[in-house]
């Protein structure tokens, strides 16, 4: 009973390594990457080809958060985002080539990533993440900004003549709206095109010569530099109070495997079963999942949404995944076939190492009566009847029955013809001796 409640507790824990030490692993080696400095300055081009179209968006985010509510800027600027979010990834792409060098956009990143880091590894004070944005409202400001809005113009469908009513509607005023098309009235066209030159020469003006993310923070909530540092300082220290928790997570299979040796090894057999089996399966689990990520690494990224902004920032997510995969793939591949590699090995050994032999059954003797013995005999008690597979019931001993104690045997008197030596001495001068053959007389003469 104690045995199979062992099994049991044992595949318990079986189940939980293998779901556990999986995790911990892609966990360890995940945070490992990106808590170095390194790992973000050393990501492929194509990342940044991909975090290039999100450039103009997320000022443009930044600025229609801190417009006030309900204002002539908030809606001027949340027209234009949706103009951009209407136009097709791949013109959006072209244009945001020409509007936002590639150069500068690694150099920013790289520096407010280290930036980060540092942060976050409790090396820096402040949170001091800042862009560059005095370049970037040149270029919208000038012809680049206006051949961009004409280029998305161009990228629209005609409209039909309800659209062009609401084209129409909106140029006069009286509608808030429009539907994102090429009127075919070149009045209408040119009047929609110089609207929109006109916000994004708001965005521009809008832009700060240094966009510091904390100032910014403050300026479009209701809250202190001090209130936002301290919301900061609070994340900082969710993630240092991580990466000290970070280790137990090695420890904690170490933990379950002693329970399993306690609760289900019996031998050295066993032990390397029990061992194979979690090492094998859980450096499986670890490997598997390699053969997915890389199978999407390698294709192309299939569309997610029908957003164009959001496509492109699924785009970036996976460029970066990408440029830290080679770092990242070779220590989980080679960690996933080594504890496949000693999971079979302890299987194998298993296998070949003898197990404990088994207990010899215990011999019943059962005690019948002697006939040479001189006590009565009780009834003899049939043996029980066995079925096939059952172990005889044992019989219990009769106690033994004591024995008659023989008396010695008592002793002889002397004969005549056997000779004495013993002498008895009287006291007065008269002496018995054996040599005497006559028998002893007394002084009368009498026998």
């Amino acid at each position: 009973m104690l045995r199979c409640l062992g099994q049991i507790l044992g595949f318990m824990l079986l189940a939980t390594l293998v779901i556990w030490i999986p995790c911990a692993v892609y966990v360890l080696v995940s945070w490992d990457y990106m808590s170095k400095e390194n790992t973000y300055t050393q990501l492929d081009r194509e990342f940044y080809e991909k975090l290039r179209p999100l450039v103009i968006p997320a000022f443009l985010q930044a600025q229609i958060n801190g417009a006030d509510d309900g204002s002539d800027t908030e809606r001027n600027l949340t027209l234009l985002r949706e103009a951009i979010n209407n136009t097709d990834a791949d013109v959006w792409d072209n244009i945001s080539a020409d509007l936002v060098s590639i150069d500068r956009v690694q150099e920013q990143f790289e520096t407010n990533a280290v930036v980060a880091v540092e942060y976050f590894n409790d090396k820096r004070e402040y949170f001091d993440v800042t862009f560059d944005s005095a370049t970037l409202r040149e270029t919208l400001n000038g012809p680049q900004g206006s051949q961009a809005i004409v280029q998305m113009m161009d990228s629209w469908d005609n409209c039909s003549p309800s659209q062009e009513t609401e084209v129409n509607d909106y140029l006069a005023g009286t509608a808030d709206s429009i539907p994102f098309c090429q009127p075919r009235n070149p009045t209408a066209q040119q009047a929609l095109q110089q609207n929109l030159q006109g916000y994004m020469n708001l965005l521009a003006d809008s832009l700060p010569d240094q966009f510091i993310l904390r100032n910014e923070i403050t300026n479009h909530q209701t809250s202190t530099l001090k209130e936002v540092d301290q919301s900061f300082e609070e994340v900082r220290k969710g993630v240092l109070f991580f990466d000290r928790l970070l280790p137990l997570a090695g420890l904690v299979p170490l933990m379950l495997f002693a329970l399993l040796v306690m609760v289900a090894v019996r031998s050295f057999k066993d032990f390397f079963l029990w061992g194979g089996l979690t090492l094998a399966i859980s450096g499986l689990f670890v490997f598997i999942p390699l053969f997915a990520w890389l199978s999407n690494l390698v294709s192309s990224p299939q569309a997610i949404t029908t957003n164009p902004l959001q496509q492109l920032a699924g785009d970036a997510i996976i460029a970066f995944q990408r440029s830290i995969a080679q770092d990242m793939l070779g220590p989980l591949g080679v960690l996933g076939i080594g504890m496949l590699i000693l999971g079979v090995m302890g299987i194998v050994i298993a296998a070949v190492v003898r197990g404990p032999e088994d207990e010899p059954e215990q011999q019943m003797f059962y005690l019948t009566p002697n006939p040479n013995m001189g006590y009565p005999q009780g009834p003899m008690m049939p043996p029980p009847t066995q079925t096939l597979g059952s172990t005889p019931a044992p019989r219990p001993t009769p106690p033994p029955v004591p024995r008659p104690v023989t008396p010695p045997p008592a002793p002889k008197p002397p004969t005549d013809s056997q000779e004495s030596n013993i002498v008895v001495d009287f006291g007065d001068d008269k002496t018995i001796t054996p040599s005497d053959s006559n028998p002893f007389k007394d002084e009368a003469g009498q026998a």
